[in-house]
């Protein structure tokens, strides 16, 4: 872990067994970060794909609840609001976790018969979407678990997705090689449609909304105008 401003090192976060994944997500008060320990092989047939650890940034040690995932898991999203992580894993279920109160969890359909690859939260944590490679985006409510709209604006596998801060947009990212922005308030309306040469592997609107970035196989990552639509310029280097 580092500190961002100034930018130094704070701590190590150690695992004891597999090797930790890419997919992290911070509590709202950044005390604690969710992290993803991918599994070694030999530890598959007893305890599942991967597990995810709470940590705490301030000395990187692992609390003792752990939640153990049948499956690889492919993206966290911690509630902005709530004591609530929602983990999407290579399965078609989603989880909602809550880390700090022992054995809450709760379990949605998702992308049945498909993969979950993607979740995030609305700014106000009412609102629970997710992505996967059954094309569509989905919207649930996370308090009854109520299965809200489903849009599959993509023609194939949606493998990102973001909730802008401002509440107004939600982007998916596909392996069709575009980038969809809609409606967060009614996903079938799109805004805008922008483009990649190569699969897309992630997207995130800067704090503000102002921005939207873009990335995926290209090795590329751009920026978008939300509002307009127009491109933003490129940061190449990958």
């Amino acid at each position: 872990l580092l500190d961002a401003k100034p930018l130094r090192f704070r701590c190590f976060v150690k695992l004891k067994g597999g090797n930790p994944s890419a997919a992290k997500t911070f509590s709202p008060d950044s005390k604690y970060v969710a992290v993803i320990e991918a599994l070694p092989e030999e530890d598959l047939p007893k305890s599942g794909r991967a597990r995810i650890h709470i940590v705490r940034t301030s000395d990187g040690k692992a609390l003792p609840q752990v939640f153990n995932s049948i499956a690889a898991v492919h993206a966290l999203a911690w509630s902005p609001t709530e004591d609530v992580v929602a983990i999407a894993a290579h399965e078609p279920p989603i989880h909602l976790w809550r880390p700090l109160t022992p054995n809450a969890s709760r379990v949605f359909p998702g992308h049945e018969p498909k993969e979950t690859w993607a979740v995030a939260f609305s700014p106000d944590s009412k609102i629970l979407a997710s992505a996967g490679d059954d094309h569509a985006l989905r919207i649930w409510d996370p308090i009854t678990g109520k299965h809200r709209i489903q849009h599959e604006g993509h023609t194939s596998l949606v493998s990102c997705l973001a909730y802008a801060p401002n509440g107004k947009w939600i982007a998916t990212g596909s392996y069709d090689k575009s980038v969809r922005l809609c409606d967060a308030g009614k996903p079938t309306r799109e805004f805008h449609r922008f483009h990649h040469v190569d699969d897309l592997r992630c997207v995130a609107f800067s704090h503000d909304s102002k921005l939207l970035a873009s990335g995926g196989r290209d090795k590329v990552v751009r920026l978008w105008n939300p509002v307009t639509g127009k491109d933003a310029g490129i940061l190449a280097g990958h």
